[in-house]
């Protein structure tokens, strides 16, 4: 499978469609490129699998401590803000 986009793959996750996904992006444009959803009370994002770190946003009022939900879906590491579950860096 073939996953374009951080929207994409946040969605192919967790069973949504795109589109519905996008009507949920957080705070468009306050957080420069850093595409941040919002899934029921919870911020989701993706980076590539093989980045490093997790992705941070230009602006530090918006910078969030990102927890790993999937390391390696379809190449796409799916992210969550919060401290509870363990990283997967």
């Amino acid at each position: 499978m073939k996953i374009r986009g951080v929207s994409e793959a946040i969605a192919t996750y967790l069973g949504w469609d795109v589109a519905d996904l996008r009507e949920n992006r957080y705070h468009y444009g306050r957080t420069g490129t850093l595409q941040i959803f919002t899934v029921g009370e919870d911020y989701m994002t993706a980076c590539k699998s093989d980045r490093k770190g997790p992705p941070k946003c230009h602006n530090p009022d918006y910078n969030f401590e990102w927890v790993c939900l999937e390391s390696d879906f379809f190449g796409w590491k799916i992210l969550r803000e919060g401290t509870l579950l363990p990283s997967c860096n």
